[in-house]
């Protein structure tokens, strides 16, 4: 008695439809499958086992570029026979260099005679399909669980290969379709007692998708508490108020006895409903996901703590070079000031000598004014440079005197680069704030530079400065504006937040706005920005200020 041959396939197929077509084409008694989810598992199987023909999707889902797998593993093995499932007519020309085979429609008698032409089997056999579940023998059924278990262990290695949240939850989804026949599946995963739909694959689209959305599914939120599957059916679909035609399974993803997510599966086109075997299934399935997808959170994570750390580290750099720069300023004031008291106390004994109508005493008193004016330039970056004692106790602050402080420093090296500065200051005296000594001078030096920033190298650029008391508020208020390129609405909310910063690398820590919105809060006062993109942009600050004034004079003129 001659017994036929059984040939040996493997199928490479990323989209469970491709698989199921070929289960149902063809019959186990002349054909053994074995099944690659990728490229790389394809490689694996084929350098350890042996096998008369290969089925390849040209879709296949991997990180690798499509083609160059079909090539790599043409070249690898050019001595099987292949066939190729593309159902767009446009790659048909990638895959006739190494297969005359194609399969363009996933219909399972077509495959079944593309398969009898690849093996040049007798006529008639293309018509045959594997037998209905009812007919299948003992043998074929546990054929049947082999193949299934062989398969999970084959989906579940490529699922832990991947570090990836959104590659390990398409797996996942792709691998639930595959083990079930179902026509769509979703992933809901917990966030803070939240669930959120994370990715579906959807049978009208057929393509997966990667999402964000917060979820009311009733029956998952079931899972959710009792860490159950439900299996939804005509008897239980009322519960849930669900249509009498609804088939759908939810299978809880637990990780360390928590559940953390919900594997889903329904069909919507089919009349097939869920059984036992497929809730075992997916339950393994979903212990193998739980795990893959820890490892990918814990990746993720891992990642961001080293993008932080880094960004930290950069940052304490900078501060560093920051700190070190100003204790050079203070040095360099210091040495400045010396021999500046020693030139205007010469000045001035030499001018006492001299008549007024003498040919020298205008040079002289040139000579005094302008070294009071460097020793005052000295002096305020000296006050500047000093670093603040957060310990300090608050003190009376003037904020016209704080803001003419920092002015003198800064003003001309704003309009040496071409930058009008455009300042209102109140011509009498207004309450002051309670502050402590430079913390002030910090904000007004942040805003300043940064405006600074924002008009470099731009036609016609303006900073302006405000500064006015609102009596019946109590406040005093604080504009400082330019005529920049603006700021994006969508980044507004963001640009006081801790390491923020649309700068360059070395440009900016991120922590200049952040600072001046803690340290006006803690001075009880409020900073808002206000910005139209090629416009204005204006920060606008309110100080309360101390009621006790004992005496209001006019400001001495600067």
């Amino acid at each position: 008695m001659t017994t036929a041959h059984i040939y040996s396939i493997l199928i490479v197929a990323g989209d469970y439809r491709v698989v199921n077509c070929f289960r149902q084409a063809l019959p186990k008694s002349r054909f053994q499958q074995a099944f690659a989810y990728t490229y790389r598992d394809a490689m694996h199987i084929l350098d350890s086992q042996s096998f008369d023909g290969i089925v390849i999707d040209s879709r296949m889902i991997d990180r690798y570029d499509n083609i160059w797998a079909l090539e790599n593993i043409y070249k690898r093995f050019p001595h099987y026979r292949y066939l190729a499932y593309t159902p767009d007519d446009s790659q048909i020309h990638h895959v006739e260099f190494f297969t005359p085979h194609i399969l363009t429609k996933l219909d399972p008698r077509q495959a079944m005679r593309c398969i009898a032409d690849m093996f040049s089997l007798p006529d008639g056999l293309g018509d045959t399909l594997s037998l209905l579940p009812q007919d299948i023998t003992l043998d074929q059924h546990l054929a049947r669980k082999i193949e299934e278990l062989n398969t999970l262990f084959a989906l579940s290695r490529s699922l832990t290969q991947s570090l990836d949240l959104i590659e390990v939850l398409n797996r996942v989804i792709e691998s639930a379709q595959y083990l079930t026949f179902a026509d769509e599946a979703y992933i809901l995963l917990t966030e803070n007692e939240q669930l959120y739909l994370r990715a579906q694959s959807l049978n009208k689209t057929k393509k997966l998708q990667s999402l964000h959305l917060a979820s009311q599914d009733q029956v998952a939120l079931d899972v959710l508490r009792t860490g159950q599957s439900i299996l939804i059916d005509d008897k239980n679909c009322h519960l849930y108020e669900l249509p009498e035609q609804h088939r759908a399974l939810y299978v809880p993803i637990i990780f360390n006895e928590k559940v953390t997510g919900v594997l889903v599966v329904h069909n919507t086109e089919s009349d097939s409903s869920f059984n036992n075997s497929h809730t075992l299934l997916l339950a393994n399935l979903a212990t193998f996901a739980a795990i893959a997808i820890e490892n990918a959170r814990v990746h993720q994570d891992l990642e961001k703590s080293l993008e932080t750390l880094r960004a930290a580290q950069n940052r304490l750099v900078h501060t560093a070079r920051l700190s070190a720069m100003g204790e050079l300023a203070s040095v360099v004031a210091h040495q400045m000031n010396n021999p500046l008291t020693t030139i205007i106390a010469e000045t001035e004994l030499m001018l006492a000598d001299e008549t007024p109508d003498s040919p020298r005493y205008k040079g002289l008193q040139a000579i005094a004014r302008t070294g009071k004016r460097a020793a005052n330039v000295a002096r305020r970056l000296l006050a500047i440079a000093r670093p603040v004692d957060i310990n300090a106790k608050p003190d009376l602050i003037d904020v016209v005197d704080s803001w003419r402080g920092v002015l003198s420093l800064l003003q001309p090296h704003i309009e040496y680069r071409g930058i009008q500065l455009v300042v209102h200051m109140p011509t009498q005296r207004i309450p002051p704030v309670r502050a402590v000594k430079g913390q002030l001078e910090d904000i007004w030096i942040n805003l300043l530079m940064n405006a600074y920033d924002a008009l470099f190298e731009r036609q016609n650029a303006t900073i302006g400065v405000e500064v006015q008391h609102i009596p019946h508020a109590q406040q005093v208020e604080i504009i400082v504006w330019d005529n920049g390129p603006g700021i994006p609405p969508d980044i507004q909310d963001k640009i006081f937040n801790p390491f923020f910063t649309t700068k360059t690398i070395g440009e900016g820590t991120g922590l200049g706005l952040h600072i001046c919105r803690e340290v006006v809060q803690n001075l009880g006062g409020t900073i808002h920005v206000q910005s139209q993109l090629h416009t204005k942009t204006q920060f606008i600050i309110h100080l309360p200020n101390e009621n006790a004034i004992s005496s209001i004079s006019d400001y001495k003129q600067a």
